[in-house]
Formats: structure tokens, sequence, C-alpha cells
């Protein structure tokens, strides 16, 4: 809720009052916080451990392509500056949270994960010999 002090003063003389304006998001892949707008972004582990890139939608339906780091954490926030909500000190950003999908264990997935990395440990992998 956004609250604006002191509003026009009412014609008959009286007392002013507060205009207070509630803003919904409708679309559910969405949140506000303060003046940013927050998504949420996953990507498959090893995609966060390696490095990787997630498709991200902004809520224009602009589309984008987010690199994401080797080590990158659960929770990690990418921020795109100015395309949040428009605020009295200026426009709120656009924050791309990054969600890590673990497998599920019977889908065999991580034992072909296993195999493709052989005998090399992540640090093999991110910093070959």
């Amino acid at each position: 809720m956004f609250t604006v002090p002191d509003g026009a003063p009412f014609p008959d003389g009286r007392r002013r009052g507060d205009l207070e304006l509630v803003i919904e998001v409708s679309d559910d892949r969405f949140r506000i916080v303060g003046d940013d707008v927050e998504t949420d972004v996953e990507v498959e582990v090893w995609d966060a451990a390696l490095g990787g890139a997630a498709a991200v939608v902004a809520p224009d339906g602009r589309r984008f392509r987010l690199a994401v780091p080797p080590g990158s954490a659960a929770g990690r926030k990418f921020r795109m500056k100015g395309m949040g909500l428009d605020g009295f000190a200026g426009p709120g950003d656009f924050v791309a949270v990054l969600k890590v999908r673990i497998p599920d264990a019977s889908a065999g997935i991580q034992e072909r994960g296993k195999a493709s990395l052989g005998d090399k440990t992540i640090v093999d992998v991110m910093h070959p010999a």
C-alpha cells in the first residue's frame, strides 16, 4: 500500500485526507516488494554449480536470458535497474530470485549427471588443468 499524505482539500472546506493506494498483482509469477518487482527463476542444480542460463520474463512481457555464474546459490538476486514500479525516489528494480531445482532421485537424472562428469569434481570442471 502506498500512502500520499495531505491530499487536496474538499471544496466545502472539510479537512484534507490521505490517499491510500493498494496495488494487487494478478499474475502469481510476480511479487511487489517496495518499489521492486520480484520473480523466481528456477535452474537445475548443475547450472547453479557450474554456470548456465535461464529464461526470464519481465512483467511487461519482455524476455531476457539470464547468465547464471558458476557457484550461484539459491536465493541469489539478479537486479535489472529501473524496471520496477515508479516510486517517489525513482523507479524500483525488477529482481530475479534464483531457485535451485534438485532432481528427483527416482528419475535417474543424478546418475546421468554423474556419468557426464565422469571422475571430475566440480572444481575440475570449472578450472580444468
